[in-house]
């Protein structure tokens, strides 16, 4: 079973990654290692994103795991009872991530790292390459993790940061007619 997961504390940006990559892993369950920041746990109980294939971490059987993903972290101490399954012999690793290099960060067997504003762009972009199609529904969720992204300064103070609703619908594969949304609020 490949398993999609991402850091403690999910943001938008980890739950829109998380519907990207569930795109191009088709068949991976969705697993939040634990807690939600407030605006996404309403997000999620308000949305109809019961779409995606979620899990909680107990119903995940460690063992069954043959392919690991893990979107916006690549710190181990951060993925919950997935740490396990780093460098465990038959379970590559795939990151996707957004954020600066770190002594402890987790080697993948696959990486795409890339320095842009969140780790959602990164997997738009590669669904865009591959021509994988994003439903206006998908496109909402994925502008919502690109349109407003926690990155962390250098002084680890947390901060947020913007991007204008017409870049943010052409990130998220639509074009600023069609985006379902002209202003998100958030």
């Amino acid at each position: 079973m490949d398993v999609i997961t991402t850091h403690l504390n999910a943001d938008f940006d980890t739950i829109a990654s998380m519907l990207a990559a569930c795109k191009l892993y088709p068949g991976a369950v969705c697993v939040l290692p634990g807690s939600q920041e407030e605006t996404v746990k309403g997000f999620l109980v308000q949305s109809a994103f019961y779409n995606l294939p979620m899990r909680k971490p107990r119903e995940i059987d460690l063992d069954k795991v043959t392919r690991l993903i893990l979107v916006d972290i690549r710190t181990r101490s951060r993925i919950g009872i997935f740490g396990e399954l780093v460098g465990r012999p038959g379970v590559p690793v795939h990151v996707y991530d957004h954020h600066p290099d770190e002594d402890a960060d987790v080697k993948g067997d696959l990486e795409v790292i890339r320095r842009v504003g969140s780790t959602t762009t990164i997997l738009v972009q590669i669904l865009k390459e591959r021509g994988i199609p994003i439903t206006p529904d998908e496109a909402t969720v994925m502008m919502l993790g690109i349109y407003r992204t926690r990155v962390r300064s250098a002084s680890r103070r947390p901060r947020w940061t913007t991007t204008s609703p017409r870049r943010t619908c052409s990130r998220a594969g639509r074009s600023s007619p069609r985006c379902p949304i002209s202003s998100p609020r958030i």
